[in-house]
């Protein structure tokens, strides 16, 4: 998300009476949440259609639509959501039969899905997993307590028969498909079709025979099949990936240095290699978010990086201008980071405590545990080098390659390459660590299931904006009557005023500190948490007329003043020296541009004029085998040291130089 630029004040989200509209949380996008819509009536969602649209049923009128992720807000949930069909439609019996099972069914998607818990809470429950998948159906498809009972049918053998294909897709894949041989999962299926026309039974789909292979021992699946290599790089912890079993249960984060020269947009001179922080969803292998910046990682890319994970991701992409099916969005269960001190902040673990992400850090010497993102993040890598200007892993990889001569790729470019490659590529690409099946198609199935597989479940977050800011990074500062100053520069609005002055309520001989958000890379604007309203209130530039900048480019000047011997540094001395820098730099720019140019321009004519133009009449000086030019008569004629007051200068003599020595200018 851009960073602000406006300095008029105004609140961030404003409802009837003017003050900060905040969304209640978060909306839990899973059958049978309460949810509402614009028109403020109480739904319950029936089911997932699909990654970006749900079924939902009025909790009155009972009357059903489809509706987009986009609209659903926070319901007022009570303790019988789950129970909304009035018991007396139906006699106690079938109620509380179905409120039992309606118990089975909720204690699943709480556990987080998957065949292990399914057949956890069927033993509880005294029945068998086929029976427990069937209730999920059920309810999947109405997100009705009432009709996870039915009458008993005449038709006993229909649930036999679930429990024997059941039982026999289990024996294919343990007896077939787990074998060295390893057979394709169409080959396994084949198989399986005709061991069910061997006995009479219906054969199950392909895609219900992908999610029981996906639902599989991974690290085991692969051992049976030979594939020991493979199987040692699926070794994880499994308590730290435990619930990695839907999308956005189980998410890992990581940040590199890409292995890439970019150059400035305006005048193409290399200026160095971005920082790149990705986070995928372990269970589909999709990337969920990226940030990408020549800032090193911290706080801010860490959030930036979540924010854009958790977010919708139309608007970005349609501001990238790409477009892709990329369906990912809401909040993780689980983040799995790296044990670097830019994870480690209290700030980043109190805001995932307050969006109720629960944040948790590999074990050093322990790379396995961060295989995925470290299998991901190679792959990435590996793309890159095929581009102009790589780095290349190595300097023996990138042996003579000029990086910095071949660059051409400036950073809004290579964000858009980048999207086409992770949206367009590698989300519909085969993965072979999920039995060749594409992560788009994976992270879709875990959320609207199949025959085979529960649906998942997903949190949005109904306001961005807030969720933006609560990434930030942030600071507390008491409040003077001048305002807020921070690293020398002051801030100010009315909005403040009433906390001039105030005191610690738990120590009233303290100042009270109060706690404050910035995007270091516009420090224009501060934003205020209101301790009252709990809300952010953006505070500008006390001086309006400031420049906009970022804490990187505060920082530079600072330095710059140092190194002039100044020792007493203040906002109005920071503000002119960044005024002279920055044009210092544009003239700077604008001559080496200049130069640059100038001197392709030269190369052509003297190329043009080699092929066309009559030799020089000079012996050149041999050495070494090659010619080198000792003395020249020849002058470029569109040079201005060709002309001096209308008056064309004389040529003999005259030493034709290299020009070596422009590039130290």
């Amino acid at each position: 998300m851009p960073a602000p630029t406006s300095l008029t004040w105004a609140p961030l989200t404003t409802g009837p009476t003017g003050a900060i509209r905040t969304m209640t949380g978060v909306v839990e996008v899973r059958p049978g949440a309460v949810v509402s819509l614009d028109d403020g009536e109480a739904y319950i969602i029936v089911k997932l259609r699909t990654a970006d649209m749900v079924l939902v049923e009025h909790r009155e009128t009972f009357k059903r639509k489809s509706v987009a992720l986009a609209d659903l807000r926070p319901g007022s949930p009570t303790a019988d959501d789950f129970h909304d069909v009035p018991p007396e439609k139906v006699s106690d019996e079938r109620w509380e039969a179905a409120r039992d099972k309606a118990k089975a069914v909720e204690q699943v998607f709480q556990l987080g899905g998957g065949e292990a818990v399914v057949r956890k809470v069927a033993e509880e429950f005294e029945v068998h997993p086929s029976t427990l998948y069937r209730w999920i159906d059920n309810f999947s498809r109405s997100g009705r307590v009432i009709d996870l009972y039915r009458k008993p049918r005449n038709d006993a053998g229909k649930t036999r028969l679930s429990i024997r294909v059941e039982a026999l897709m289990r024996i294919v894949i343990r007896t077939f498909h787990r074998v060295q041989e390893r057979p394709s999962p169409a080959q396994s299926h084949r198989e399986l079709d005709r061991r069910c026309k061997l006995k009479g039974l219906p054969t199950p789909s392909m895609d219900t025979f992908r999610g029981r292979l996906l639902m599989c021992d991974q690290r085991e699946l692969s051992r049976g099949r030979g594939q020991i290599r493979r199987a040692n790089k699926q070794r994880l912890n499994k308590a730290s990936l435990d619930g990695g079993n839907f999308p956005y249960a189980f998410v890992q984060i990581d940040h590199t240095l890409v292995d890439i020269q970019l150059v400035d947009g305006e005048h193409r001179i290399p200026i160095g290699r971005p920082w790149i922080t990705v986070a995928i969803d372990v269970f589909s292998r999709m990337c969920i978010g990226y940030y990408i910046s020549f800032d090193p990682p911290g706080m801010l890319g860490t959030g930036l990086c979540l924010t854009h994970a958790i977010r919708n991701k139309q608007e970005w992409m349609a501001k990238l201008g790409v477009d892709y099916d990329y369906p990912c969005q809401g909040l993780p269960r689980v983040v799995h980071a790296d044990n670097a001190k830019e994870f480690r902040g209290n700030a980043l673990q109190a805001v995932c405590d307050l969006h109720h992400i629960d944040l948790r850090f590999r074990k050093k010497r322990k790379p396995q545990h961060g295989a995925y993102i470290e299998r991901y993040m190679g792959t990435l890598m590996s793309e890159i080098h095929a581009l102009p200007g790589t780095t290349f892993s190595n300097v023996v990889d990138k042996e003579e390659y000029d990086s910095e001569g071949k660059a051409v790729f400036s950073l809004p470019a290579f964000e858009r390459w980048l999207a086409h490659l992770i949206l367009g590529d590698y989300h519909n690409r085969p993965h072979s660590g999920l039995n060749d099946t594409p992560p788009l198609v994976v992270f879709k199935r875990g959320l609207t299931g199949d025959s085979g597989l529960p649906t998942g479940s997903l949190r949005i977050e109904a306001d961005e904006r807030r969720l933006y800011l609560d990434f930030l990074p942030q600071f507390e500062r008491t409040i003077q009557q001048y305002g807020v100053q921070v690293d020398d520069i002051h801030y100010s609005h009315d909005v403040l005023r009433r906390w001039v002055g105030a005191r610690d309520p738990s120590n009233p001989r303290r100042a009270r500190q109060f706690l404050f958000k910035r995007d270091p890379r516009d420090i224009a604007v501060i934003y205020f948490k209101d301790p009252e309203t709990d809300q952010y209130y953006p505070i500008p530039y006390r001086t309006l007329s400031n420049p906009h900048m970022s804490i990187w480019e505060l920082d530079r000047v600072k330095r710059y003043l140092r190194e002039r011997g100044r020792s007493e540094i203040d906002e109005v001395t920071i503000m002119a020296a960044r005024n002279e820098m920055a044009a210092l730099r544009e003239s700077e720019s604008a001559l080496t541009a200049a130069v640059k140019r100038g001197r392709y321009t030269r190369d052509q004519r003297d190329a043009a004029r080699r092929r066309e133009s009559p030799q020089p009449e000079f012996t050149p000086e041999v050495s070494g085998g090659e010619s080198t030019v000792a003395d020249s008569t020849l002058v470029d004629e569109d040079s201005p040291s060709s002309t001096a007051g209308g008056s064309t200068q004389t040529t003999a003599g005259r030493v034709a130089k290299p020009f070596d020595e422009i590039e130290d200018y």
